[in-house]
């Protein structure tokens, strides 16, 4: 009992460095670098509208309006140079922890490096469109942060795959202790009566996730089909032929055993489907809003 508490710490502890990691980087430094550049930011806006004498009000084609965008471009471009960076596995360019904490914080401050740069001005136009993918693309990446830091401490209990494939347990476990324990329960049902056969059989049919019932798992409530419940089992017990009913004593040990297995793998379905909506949601908008910034660079540049 001591070795599994210990175990389950660790795991614990395992995760919380993997999913934190990235938020407080070498001892929050992104975070209190991207404070006092946000701080920073907002002060020079407003001493250099408010304090010095301007020509123009506060835009996209002033001095600092300009400054302002040129460093929104190039956060982006950094942005997106993430998606190239974590798949350079030998790069020694920054840590991949590193690069992904400043992926997040310098997302945020592009949120207002934009305004800034704008004066605050927005209209109906292709410009302020661009803001608007920006903003959804900061959004769903709070999403995603949420669910890389927040959801495997949840989730523990159900397999650190879920978050980590790899990086922890081995991902193939749950689905060997699975197909070891159905291969018991079908090896117990020979030679054994015909009610007890049947309800092993019964057994092994129930349960079983259909196809793309991973995806169905999104919005269903019930995570496995409706099953016997063990106590219904049980009572089976009293028509087993006494010299066979240890044999099926240990079939609802195994029954029960696998729908545990089930539940677990189910559940783990449930939310790397979820991270995977979260990545057809962030990316194409991250393409798409690049794509709007570059367009708004050019009609910039021509007009």
């Amino acid at each position: 009992m001591r070795v599994d508490r210990l175990a389950n710490r660790r795991k614990v502890l395992s995760l919380d460095n993997m999913s934190n990691s990235f938020l407080t980087y070498r001892q929050s430094m992104c975070l209190k670098l991207g404070g006092f550049v946000a701080v920073l930011s907002i002060v020079v806006y407003i001493v250099y509208y408010f304090y010095l004498p301007a020509s123009m009000p506060p835009g996209g084609g002033t001095m600092l309006g300009l400054l302002y965008g040129a460093v929104a471009t190039a956060a982006i471009m950094v942005l997106m140079a993430y998606s190239v960076r974590k798949r350079s596995y030998r790069s020694r360019l920054g840590t991949l922890q590193g690069w992904l904490s400043a992926h997040c914080y310098i997302g945020l401050l592009t949120l207002l490096w934009v305004p800034l740069h704008s004066g605050f001005r927005f209209s109906t136009n292709v410009h302020t469109l661009a803001y608007v993918l920006l903003v959804l693309v900061a959004l769903s990446g709070l999403l995603g942060a949420y669910l890389f830091a927040v959801k495997p401490r949840q989730f523990v209990q159900y397999g650190a795959e879920i978050v980590y494939p790899g990086d922890v347990v081995d991902r193939d476990n749950i689905d060997s202790q699975m197909n070891r324990t159905m291969q018991q329960i079908e090896t117990l049902s020979q030679g054994k009566p015909q009610v007890f056969q049947q309800l092993c059989k019964r057994e092994l049919a129930e349960g079983q996730p259909g196809r793309w019932h991973g995806w169905q798992l999104l919005l269903q409530r019930r995570l496995l089909r409706e099953t016997v419940p063990i106590d219904t089992l049980q009572q089976f017990l009293s028509e087993i032929p006494v010299d066979h009913q240890a044999d099926f004593t240990q079939f609802l040990v195994l029954a029960k055993r696998k729908r545990d297995l089930q539940y677990q793998l189910a559940t783990q379905m449930r939310l790397k489907n979820w991270m995977q909506v979260w990545l057809y949601i962030h990316l194409p908008v991250s393409v798409i809003m690049l794509a709007t910034v570059i367009l708004h660079i050019a009609l910039v540049l021509h007009y």
